[in-house]
């Protein structure tokens, strides 16, 4: 996501939406990584400066990301790089509203299983029926949240990640909303798994 773009490359800026974002520990992975390679030029030349949308409908934890960025990228420091937190259910945005953005990181709610702690809670969890449901449940928003992010009209690249080892919530997933959209939309490997 952070490399994916010409304008990268060439230190400019590319605007982003991270579009579930607390508490935040991708986002700031993302501004970090883009504050770095996008640092101002030397030679005085002005740098078009980047911005991270970072949307999440649950205030408390928003309030968690704010803390989290005003540490990792003082505002002062980082001018060419901005992490606008915004309380948000990102279902509900307009695309249209965000049409410098070219990248979406999408990591929507899951089921958690593929977090060490979470395999004793999945282990001890109520039946296989309750357990089937919520899968399901799960994934008709994952598949809901990615198709949404493929409507925004200037985005080129989405990163669709979640923390659940399930296929139901990752490869179905993403098969779906591709063959929904297969005009416009292909699976790319990342550029780490190439």
């Amino acid at each position: 996501m952070a490399l994916g773009f010409d304008e990268v490359t060439n230190r400019t800026g590319v605007d982003y939406v991270d579009a579930c974002a607390a508490p935040g520990n991708k986002t700031s992975h993302l501004a970090a990584i883009l504050a770095n390679n996008q640092t101002p030029s030397s030679s005085g030349k002005k740098v078009k400066p980047t911005t991270v949308y970072a949307l999440d409908r649950n205030s408390q934890r928003l309030d968690g990301l704010k803390l989290r960025m005003a540490k990792m990228l003082p505002a002062e420091e980082n001018a060419h790089i901005k992490v606008l937190p915004e309380l948000q259910d990102f279902l509900a945005t307009t695309p249209a509203d965000f049409s410098t953005c070219r990248g979406i990181l999408l990591d929507p709610s899951c089921s958690g299983s593929g977090i060490f702690t979470a395999l004793d809670r999945q282990a001890d969890s109520a039946d296989e029926e309750e357990v089937a449901s919520r899968m399901e449940h799960l994934s008709k928003f994952q598949v809901t949240a990615l198709k949404h992010a493929m409507t925004f009209p200037s985005v080129q690249h989405i990163v669709y990640s979640t923390c659940s080892i399930h296929a139901q919530e990752n490869e179905k997933v993403v098969e779906q909303a591709v063959n929904a959209n297969r005009d416009d939309w292909t699976i790319v490997a990342p550029q780490c798994l190439t």
